[in-house]
């Protein structure tokens, strides 16, 4: 076991190796009569990166007391934050629930890739890497189909294959597979369910009844951007909009940022390559924040793009939250600066702005 975890540093970059030194540390024993693993790896953050530690609640230490419906309220009252994937694997693990143990692990790798922590390759890297190795390790397991270890590895093996397609984006193979492991009876908002309504939305399901599911899950993810991109994609009208706002508040540097300015500018009736010059509310208040924190009126230059696009909501609250900053000391001179050296709506909006 501890060898083949060698063996992967070796041939795995160290983001990924993070879901392969995991998984592999879930391995069931070959001997029939084997207890089940009893947790991750001794150091599962070792290759996380530096800044990890700082932000991982105190769920993760909690591990060894803390029960699977306590972690799940956990995340309905305060959201996923980092630590929680590894805290629910760690328990599923001890509970012998392997394919769920590999679901919560990548849960976990997933939440980072969301936020712009890793790339989709590392994470696909030590998914192909657990796979394979998981198929060895049946392939030397116990001769009796039936036994109670067999039978976890093969869900293993099983979710293994289902969080692949998922991250290649092959709806009907993940949903297919995902169907398989779980029931109904399983919790309606388990990550598990929220990967299977993400193929039923992605795919050629039933988009109206999947999005009523989708919306009554809000509570579990409202601080996963994954989620509110998703939402974005398949909502209408205005909280198509609302969607896109939150998941580019969470994670401005995330993946998900450039499609869901898109999908704001034609929300509001302007072309998707526009979307590109789109801030939400809360962008525009920042940079208002941080100019008046700094004293440096120049902070709203970047203001400039999303002020010169033709008339929508987004550009109009930035006029006005500019406008209120007229009278600040400094500022009026520096709108009427930029209006003279800017052409067309930018011009007319900083001059509009510099009377306050």
């Amino acid at each position: 076991m501890l060898n083949m975890v060698t063996v992967l540093k070796k041939t795995i970059p160290a983001a990924g190796l993070l879901f392969c030194a995991f998984a592999v540390s879930c391995f069931i024993r070959t001997a029939p009569e084997a207890e089940p693993a009893a947790g991750p790896v001794s150091n599962p953050t070792e290759f996380l990166p530096a800044d990890y530690e700082e932000t991982k609640p105190a769920a993760t230490a909690a591990a060894g007391f803390m029960t699977l419906e306590e972690l799940a309220e956990v995340e309905r009252s305060s959201g996923f934050s980092r630590g929680m994937g590894f805290t629910e694997s760690a328990l599923r693990i001890k509970a012998g629930d392997y394919g769920g143990a590999m679901i919560a692990t990548y849960k976990e790798l997933f939440w980072m890739y969301a936020y712009g922590i890793l790339a989709p390759e590392h994470i696909e890297d030590g998914l192909i890497a657990a796979l394979s190795a998981y198929r060895n390790d049946a392939g030397t397991g116990p001769a009796d189909p039936s036994t109670e270890a067999s039978e976890r590895l093969q869900t293993a093996i099983l979710a293994s294959q289902g969080i692949l397609a998922f991250h290649r984006g092959q709806w009907a193979e993940a949903r297919g597979i995902l169907e398989r492991l779980f029931t109904p009876e399983d919790e309606p908002d388990s990550f598990a369910q929220w990967m299977r309504l993400v193929c039923v939305l992605e795919g050629d399901g039933e988009p109206r009844t999947a999005l009523a599911a989708y919306g009554a899950i809000r509570a579990r993810y409202e601080s996963f951007p994954a989620y509110w991109y998703r939402g974005a994609r398949h909502a209408a009208g205005l909280i198509r909009n609302d969607y896109a706002e939150i998941c580019i508040n969470l994670a401005s540097q995330g993946p998900y940022v450039e499609e869901c300015r898109q999908i704001i500018a034609q929300g509001v009736g302007l072309s998707p390559e526009l979307g590109k010059d789109i801030m939400s509310r809360m962008e525009i208040e920042d940079r208002v924040r941080q100019s008046l924190a700094a004293e440096d009126p120049g902070v709203l230059r970047d203001l400039c793009a999303l002020l010169a696009l033709p008339d929508n909501p987004y550009t109009l609250y930035a006029a006005g939250a500019l406008r209120a900053l007229a009278p600040v000391e400094g500022y009026r001179e520096w709108f009427t600066g930029e209006a003279s050296r800017a052409s067309g709506r930018l011009a007319e909006r900083l001059r509009y702005i510099s009377k306050g």
